[in-house]
Parts: structure tokens; C-alpha cells; sequence
């Protein structure tokens, strides 16, 4: 098991939908994300959480129009290549979006 997930956990998937959930107050990630393809994380309201949104280990997944607010730490983390974050909006967090594992993530419009 993962140290630090907390929250609504997709793990091993493809062409997944995450949308329209709230996550609050989880210890670890509001949203972690592992190994998943092809896959759409959008419209989602997280407050509270030691972190935010994970991504690691997927490809091709689009992280769209989230909420992230309020979180200890990091608000998004991308640990994988060739995937979209656009028109989040991130407030008050530790840290805003992080692609440092990434290189070939696109960053647009999140604020």
C-alpha cells in the first residue's frame, strides 16, 4: 500500500471518468491516481486534504476544471509524462501544480 493516500483511490485503469466528487479532510491525497491511461480527472471540489490531486505512473490523462483549495501540501502532482492539467483553480495551498517528474505534461491555465 501507498504511504499518504487517503481519499478516492483509482489504481491500474484505463479510459477511467473522476468527476463531480467532493473530498475533504483526507490524510494524504484528496485524489491519487496510479498507473492510469487514457483517463479524465475534471470537475472535482477538494478542501482540506494534506494534498490534493495525484498522478503517477499514467499517461495521456486530462486534469480539468478541479477545485483545489486548502491543502497542506501540494495541490497537484504529476509524476508521469504526456499529461494535460487545464483551467484548475487552485487556492491557498502549500504548493500549486508540480510536473517535476514530467517534463512532457502540459501546465495551461490553472490558477
Amino acid at each position: 500500500m501507498w504511504i499518504g493516500i487517503g481519499g478516492l483511490l483509482i489504481v491500474d485503469s484505463r479510459r477511467a471518468l473522476v468527476a463531480r466528487n467532493t473530498v475533504s479532510g483526507s490524510r494524504g491525497y484528496g485524489i491519487p491516481v496510479l498507473r492510469v491511461d487514457d483517463s479524465a480527472i475534471r470537475d472535482n471540489t477538494l478542501d482540506g486534504n494534506d494534498h490534493g490531486i495525484l498522478n503517477d505512473g499514467g499517461s495521456r490523462d486530462t486534469i480539468q476544471r478541479n477545485s483545489v483549495s486548502h491543502s497542506g501540501g501540494s495541490a497537484i502532482d504529476i509524476g508521469a509524462a504526456n499529461n494535460r492539467i487545464v483551467s484548475n483553480r487552485l487556492t491557498a495551498n502549500g504548493e500549486a501544480a508540480s510536473t517535476n517528474a514530467a517534463p512532457s505534461s502540459v501546465h495551461a491555465g490553472s490558477r
